[in-house]
């Protein structure tokens, strides 16, 4: 059994403290599991929670053995989590991919990436919708904190707490190694897929594709797949 590092984070009302211990945990094939680093981040006064689901649910990850811990994806962070000894940590985000998949929520699996979407750089996880050799369909999902003004003179106003809420995703091309954000019409993206140009146009005839439709957009990859 390999070991692995992990921090294990001790939560305070006030602050964060950290300290470093070695256990033995999730053999892999890669050499080690999960090197879990940062401080997780506690959000008192906000109302809600930044989890797509808030229970830790079991995953199957990519190059590793069926050893390893439950998780779930907080979206505000953009951070995987699990627990240890009743402590919360975030899995690292290692250099190259990792795809972790979800059974129970209908085999949902996240792709750890590095990617850059307009100018910006960031290593964080995207929802793999579509894959394929060279092309893939990917959507980056997003919540907000929302704050109250309290310069109101409504009273209910005033004592409501801010409070997270679901923003909209966002939905990504991966075209060989790189990552675009996709288009908003059917133009723009013959444009960017030029050599199935024709299928795409013939197929938006006969579908009227909705760029704002997850299943809609599924099915355009699947169809320049066949």
């Amino acid at each position: 059994m390999k070991k692995i590092t992990v921090a294990l984070i001790m939560f305070s009302s006030f602050s964060y403290a950290q300290m470093r211990t070695n256990i033995d945990a999730f053999d892999n094939q890669r050499g080690r599991a999960f090197d879990v680093e940062k401080t997780i981040k506690a959000y008192q006064g906000i109302e809600g929670n930044p989890y797509f689901k808030e229970e830790f649910l079991p995953v199957v990850v990519e190059g590793y053995s069926k050893a390893v811990p439950n998780l779930r994806y907080n979206i505000y962070e953009d951070e995987m989590e699990f627990m240890v000894n009743n402590t919360i940590n975030y899995v690292v985000k290692e250099a190259g991919e990792m795809r972790i998949k979800f059974p129970t929520l209908g085999n949902k699996t996240y792709l750890l990436s590095q990617y850059t979407l307009e100018g910006n750089t960031k290593t964080g996880y995207l929802v793999e919708l579509f894959k394929s050799n060279n092309l893939g369909l990917y959507k980056k999902e997003n919540i907000q904190v929302i704050e109250n003004k309290n310069s109101t003179t409504n009273t209910y106003l005033k004592a409501k707490n801010p409070y997270f809420e679901k923003d909209n995703d966002v939905f990504v091309i991966k075209k060989g190694d790189d990552f675009l954000k996709l288009p908003k019409n059917i133009k723009e993206l013959k444009t960017i897929l030029s050599k199935d140009a024709q299928k795409i146009e013939e197929f938006n005839k006969k579908k009227k594709i909705n760029f704002k439709k997850e299943q809609d957009l599924i099915s355009l990859f699947e169809m320049l797949k066949a």
